[in-house]
């Protein structure tokens, strides 16, 4: 009982003799007071009265004194034990760990961490903790895959690693390493203030047969930075093997690690350098980083030599485009703006310097030249602008039918000279043309009009937007109205109509509007009228109103696509990221652009203010975002700049964001030139980590030998430290004080006043 009472505490009882007068002074008032109320009615229900109301007082003095119960709490603290985990380059290197058994030093480390019954055993005596040799904690299942670092500083590691267990209860630090410090540091003498004692594990000294081991390397690589799609690229590999045994290695050309070629190489006994010649040929469009790769050896000495990078642009066959034009008009400006800036258009045009009445027969010489016979067999599409017919020759006309029988594309340019009765209808093309021009001409419509696609047109693939025909009619009737066709006739019987003006056309029974827009083939090839000259406004209104044009771009784009036969729906992703170069030296500035393709018009895009996001993914997977910055003179394009601070292979992935998701993402990645130091000497150094265990109080062993290793983990300090705390545990602000008081005043004061005694 005395032993339970000695840990009850009143906090608040100080000076005592306050509290036991202040008490004493209660109970007296209180009973002097109910004496008053027994001589009134002579009941002896009073004093009964009187116990319980000196009772609620003394709890409410009990939860002055604040009262407290304290008790011992036993803590059992486990020692922690700071595991130094070497991932430097040099522990890439393969050697004989135990005789005839090559492995890599650090995936030998990570499964000796891992799986070897002595660190199951350690993680069973002691809390272990996990660094990697920069001193950055892992958790146990995190270890990295690679070793990646570029520099060993072993002191810097302890030191960090000490500063986090300081105050801890530690047994002490656990190093694991090959011993390749490549500070330069000639001695350790500065740990002999290391607060804590170092035990450190390290790799058994090359034998004379591990000294001979086999490394391959990739020296270079000699590949055409720029070609063209489905065209053979040679590439030039030079590789090396240094040390004793024949063999035959594949050696492939990978893009993000597919196989793209290969081709099987032999080595002779000696060592040898060889000039390897493979062929590739590329099936898409893009800029593209290649590795060169051969693949690991069992008794490779290191990897890290076995892959080198090259940049490979590959562009698509370009869109060959003639463009005539007799006028410097708005159409004229936009058009050759928008095709010149389409990375598949190779566009060549000729605007004629003088008006209609001052043609020149250097004029007509230079277009006719420009669509003679030789210049058409290199030409994919012809577009004719606004010109009267004598502005080139019959020949050139007469070149320009058999041209497109033979498999052109043309394109007719409305306007007052060519599509009148003096135009093109009086010239070898007059059968090419899918529309009628009345004789004496209808002349032009200048109400401002809605580009009504027609049934055909909305199924058209050069007109096709989302696939979803209602979709693509509300995004055409979004656009700027058009200023006025030239009135043709009617369609010929084999043309179809795409597009046509709500005005109607009193030459028709049917009554609809007049032609917009109409094709026919013609042989192998096709024939477009477009009797507007006014779809610049789709581009130079909405910019100026501070929105995209793509719908403008993709026009054109797919327009020229669909007369050249090529594929309308644009295989190109929306973004491309490139990089100056494919390999770098560290430090220095590597310059990424990003492209947005305008011809790619992302649905969820329509009326949404879009933003780039470009990362650069480290190495060590760390993620640092860059803020691009516009082009000013092309609205689609961005470019960044980065200073990589250590060698590795980098990621840089780009992201178009929308306002709620994101609407296209493109990566690439570039390699930087890290330092070799690490690579120069495989030797483990043993003295170095033997002279750690001593400066340290600690002990050394070599991890293959798993006596000597088992003797060290056991010999580390495992007592755990036991503390004592002492728990409070507040009685006075527990509310049963105050219910207590409440019930004990409550019943006093009920019963009083039931037997009137108030």
């Amino acid at each position: 009982m005395r032993n339970i009472l000695s840990n009850l505490v009143l906090q608040k009882f100080d000076p005592a003799w306050f509290w036991v007068l202040l008490t004493a002074g209660c109970l007296v008032f209180l009973a002097l007071t109910y004496r008053d109320i027994f001589r009134l009615s002579r009941r002896k229900i009073a004093w009964s009265l009187l116990i319980v109301r000196s009772l609620g007082v003394l709890a409410l003095l009990a939860a002055l004194v604040k009262p407290a119960w304290q008790h011992l709490i036993e803590q059992t603290e486990t020692p922690q034990l700071g595991v130094i985990i070497d991932n430097s380059q040099s522990m890439s290197l393969s050697q004989q760990i135990r005789p005839g058994d090559w492995v890599n030093r650090y995936q030998f480390l990570r499964d000796w961490i891992r799986q070897s019954p002595v660190a199951k055993e350690m993680r069973e005596r002691f809390d272990v903790r996990l660094f990697d040799i920069s001193g950055k904690e892992l958790s146990s299942g995190e270890l990295p895959d690679e070793p990646s670092l570029e520099q060993t500083d072993l002191v810097r590691a302890m030191r960090s690693v000490g500063a986090r267990l300081r105050g801890r209860h530690a047994a002490g630090v656990l190093l694991i390493s090959d011993g390749r410090d490549t500070t330069g540091r000639g001695n350790y003498l500065v740990l002999r203030e290391y607060p804590l004692p170092t035990y450190t594990l390290s790799f058994p000294s090359l034998s004379g047969s591990d000294e001979r081991a086999v490394d391959l390397a990739v020296v270079s690589v000699d590949c055409p930075a720029r070609t063209l799609i489905h065209n053979t690229v040679p590439i030039k590999v030079l590789v090396r093997k240094d040390g004793k045994g024949e063999m035959d290695v594949p050696l492939y050309i990978e893009r993000a690690g597919a196989p793209l070629v290969s081709e099987y190489v032999h080595f002779d006994a000696e060592t040898v350098e060889k000039i390897i010649d493979l062929n590739y040929a590329p099936a898409e469009a893009g800029d593209f980083v290649l590795t060169a790769h051969l693949p690991p050896q069992q008794d490779e000495r290191t990897t890290v030599n076995n892959a080198s990078m090259f940049k490979l642009r590959v562009e698509a066959k370009p869109i060959r485009v003639a463009y005539v034009e007799g006028v410097l008009r708005a159409e004229c400006k936009f058009l050759r703006e928008r095709l010149g800036q389409d990375p598949d258009v190779d566009l060549i045009s000729f605007v004629r310097a003088a008006g209609p009445q001052q043609v020149s027969i250097a004029g007509v010489m230079a277009a006719s030249e420009l669509l003679s016979p030789e210049r058409l067999e290199k030409i994919d599409v012809v577009l004719l602008g606004d010109f009267e017919s004598r502005m080139i020759d019959e020949r050139s006309y007469a070149a320009i039918r058999d041209w497109v029988e033979a498999g052109g594309g043309l394109m007719v340019l409305g306007g007052y000279q060519n599509l009148s009765e003096h135009g093109l209808s009086s010239t070898a093309l007059a059968d090419l043309l899918p529309v009628e021009i009345a004789e004496g001409g209808i002349g032009q419509i200048d109400q401002p009009f809605r580009f009504d696609l027609t049934y055909e047109g909305r199924r058209h693939p050069a007109l096709n937007i989302t696939g979803d025909m209602a979709r693509d009619a509300r995004l055409w009737n979004v656009l700027p109205e058009l200023k006025g066709i030239v009135a043709v006739k009617q369609a010929k019987p084999g043309a179809t109509v795409l597009a046509r003006h709500p005005q109607p056309n009193p030459n028709i029974s049917s009554r609809e509007g007049y032609i917009v827009l109409a094709s026919q083939p013609y042989g192998k090839g096709v024939v477009v009228v477009l009797t507007s000259d006014t779809t610049w406004r789709w581009s130079r209104l909405l910019r100026l109103s501070g929105q995209s044009d793509a719908l403008y771009v993709r026009f054109w784009s797919q327009m020229v696509r669909w007369l050249a036969h090529r594929e309308t729906a644009s295989e190109q992703t929306a973004l491309r990221i490139s990089t100056d170069a494919a390999v770098y030296k560290r430090g220095s500035r590597v310059t990424m652009t990003v492209n947005r393709n305008p011809a790619v018009m992302l649905p969820s895009e329509e009326g949404e203010k879009t933003s780039v996001e470009l990362t650069v993914i480290t190495p060590d997977d760390r993620s640092i975002p860059l803020a691009p910055t516009s082009d000013p003179a092309n609205v689609n394009r961005w470019t960044a700049a980065y200073f990589p601070d250590r060698g590795g292979r980098f990621q840089v992935t780009v992201r178009l964001l929308g306002a709620d998701a994101d609407l296209a993402n493109e990566q690439t990645e570039f390699l930087v030139e890290g330092s070799r130091i690490e690579l120069e000497d495989p030797t483990p150094n043993t003295a170095v980590m033997q002279q750690i265990a001593r400066s340290t109080g600690g002990l050394y062993a070599q991890i293959s030998d798993d006596l000597a290793v088992e003797k060290l983990i056991r010999s580390l300090p495992r007592e755990p430290r036991v503390t004592n705390k002492v728990q409070m545990s507040q009685l006075w602000n527990s509310p049963y004080f105050f219910i207590i008081f409440l019930i004990l005043v409550s019943t006093e004061w009920i019963v009083r006043r039931r037997n009137q005694l108030v």
